[in-house]
């Protein structure tokens, strides 16, 4: 999770209509948890057009810290895109789908240093830069409302998405980059039960896997519900399944010998091993995740977002006992955007993430002692869209928790706050 949806995902699942820079800027294209409207297939007989479409774009940034860390990647602790201080490159990124009558493809491409980070154990494979790959089908002819896509996608879930672009603001919010799935592999089914109803179910790996790490697999279910012409957005989902390893590797030190009944046993003269032990009870402790977006348009300038997460998980310690730990963490974001003109907007988000056990946020600081992790964020995004090509997009933005975990002038020096400016520039086809 620490190391962030088909079709090229040109918008957040929440923003089918542009927040509005007027006539300059084209209508953003219905992404795949949009609800789709019904178009007319050609008629028997008559032979099928190939339809196609395509995004380029290069997305970097330059960051300064005034916490002024010494390290420089990886110093903006908690931030995803800006991930280092300094001028960086997020990624170059090519989105191309088509379809032929019922039949249709997406894939998305991207090149640079955020993809390790974006794809974590897809790295392992050399499929970091595949960011989506999946065939769909739609069975019903001369209709759209039921779509099957295979293959690898972007998660359903969530207010935010990968691309910055896409988003309110530039960088990546801190509830999206710890608490959500990036992206699954396996089967999507997405259906337009009513005109105001979408229902989207998953049987996926599980969690950021495009091969799986365990015998099961992870099912989820999302429902959505469009009101007041569109101006109103509820999105429910649920997402279950182990997503610990079947196997873990045990290290063992020198002088001691790995045994299934206790660990890590005496063994006088044995050199240091690391032996892959099978964790046989991992397929039974199941991750839970809840997910609630809300999108509200009162006026054609303003867009609200409200985003809550709920998670929790058993996770596997020492494969010998079968011993697990409790994960939980549970976080909220609200986030306005606002169009000034046709080239001019600003945005403002608030966050809380909760890691009641510090278990998935571990990894933020090196202080072993830290027993829960409650992150705050604020960020304020000034945008400016001269062309429909160019964004040009300055985040100020404040993280505090409540332990010292940012850095600050040095590895030994941290701090409990963090603030930073982060102006982002993306170049894109459209």
């Amino acid at each position: 999770m620490l190391l962030p949806r088909g079709g090229p995902r040109l918008c957040t699942p929440l923003c089918s209509r542009p927040l509005s820079w007027g006539s300059r800027r084209p209508s953003p294209r219905r992404t795949s948890s949009s609800p789709r409207r019904s178009r007319t297939r050609p008629r028997a007989g008559r032979r099928a057009k190939a339809r196609y479409d395509y995004r380029a774009f290069i997305d970097a940034f330059g960051s300064v810290n005034y916490n002024r860390p010494r390290r420089h990647g990886g110093a903006n602790i908690a931030h995803g895109n800006d991930w280092s201080t300094g001028f960086g490159l997020v990624w170059a990124g090519l989105d191309v789908s088509g379809d032929y009558g019922p039949v249709g493809g997406t894939l998305g491409v991207r090149l640079g240093p955020v993809t390790e980070l974006y794809n974590g154990a897809d790295t392992s494979y050399g499929l970091q830069y595949l960011k989506q790959a999946y065939a769909t089908l739609r069975p019903i002819p001369r209709s759209d409302r039921l779509a099957i896509d295979f293959g690898k996608m972007d998660t359903l879930y969530g207010a935010e998405v990968a691309d910055s672009q896409d988003n309110l603001n530039y960088t990546r919010g801190a509830l999206v980059w710890i608490e959500q799935p990036f992206f699954h592999t396996g089967l999507r089914i997405r259906y337009q039960a009513l005109r105001w109803l979408e229902v989207a179910a998953l049987a996926v790996n599980g969690w950021n896997n495009t091969l799986d790490n365990n015998r099961g697999k992870t099912f989820g279910i999302q429902e959505t519900i469009t009101a007041l012409d569109g101006d109103l957005t509820v999105a429910l989902g649920y997402l279950t399944g182990p997503e610990g390893d079947d196997v873990v590797s045990v290290a063992c030190p020198m002088d001691t010998i790995y045994d299934g009944a206790v660990g890590c046993a005496p063994a006088q003269g044995s050199a240091a091993s690391a032996t892959d032990v099978a964790f046989e009870g991992v397929n039974r402790n199941w991750r839970h995740f809840a997910d609630l977006v809300i999108r509200y348009r009162p006026h054609r300038r303003l867009l609200l977002l409200v985003n809550a997460d709920f998670t929790h998980d058993r996770l596997p310690v020492d494969p010998s006992s079968g011993a697990t730990t409790p994960g939980m963490m549970y976080g909220v974001m609200a986030a306005a955007g606002f169009s000034f003109t046709e080239r001019w907007s600003a945005a403002a988000r608030g966050e809380m993430v909760d890691d009641v056990y510090n278990t998935w946020t571990r990894a933020l600081s090196s202080d072993a002692g830290i027993d829960r992790l409650r992150l705050i964020t604020g960020t304020v995004t000034l945008r400016y869209q001269p062309v429909p090509q160019l964004a040009v997009m300055l985040d100020n933005r404040v993280d505090s928790a409540n332990h010292p975990i940012f850095d600050r002038r040095g590895a030994t020096d941290a701090a409990n706050v963090q603030v930073t400016s982060t102006l982002g520039v993306i170049v894109m086809t459209r």
